[in-house]
């Protein structure tokens, strides 16, 4: 059997049969159950911040998209040994991707950066506890 064949699976979370690629590991659960247990982890880590959250996650790298407290795009990945959190304009969608094409080469859109020694394997906390630590805050205007 090749890697890109379909086996017969039972999800081991609600034990309903599937199909599944054969290179998945043999205990991988059920789309249904993937998507469950997806959406209660997102909802997790978004669950008392004040910036959104729109994906978490991945490996090699591992990425992080969402939108500032004052609605601006941020991209944090990690790779190579290394991780970085830009920040776009206000107007800019959130899909980094589609961000201006000078956007890469702007300085001025890196807010932090650091070493990663997962190499692009950063669990959950580790990114959040940067996103919380890097992501810029609007400054408060007291008026007197």
């Amino acid at each position: 059997m090749g890697i890109f064949d379909r086996e017969d699976r039972t999800c081991p979370k609600c034990g309903k049969p599937f199909s599944a690629l054969a290179l998945w590991d043999a205990d991988v659960a059920c789309e249904t159950c993937s998507r469950t247990a997806y959406d209660e982890r997102m909802a997790r880590v978004r669950e008392g911040r004040d910036y959104t959250i729109d994906e978490l996650g991945g490996a090699c790298p591992t990425q992080a998209t969402g939108r500032t407290v004052d609605d601006r795009p941020y991209y944090f990945r990690a790779r190579h040994g290394t991780w970085t959190l830009q920040v776009g304009q206000p107007g800019w969608p959130t899909d980094y991707c589609a961000w201006p094409g000078d956007a890469w080469d702007r300085d001025d859109l890196y807010v932090a950066q650091g070493d990663d020694e997962s190499h692009g394997w950063m669990e959950d906390d580790a990114v959040l506890a940067i996103l919380d630590r890097d992501l810029p805050v609007p400054s408060t205007v007291v008026e007197g």
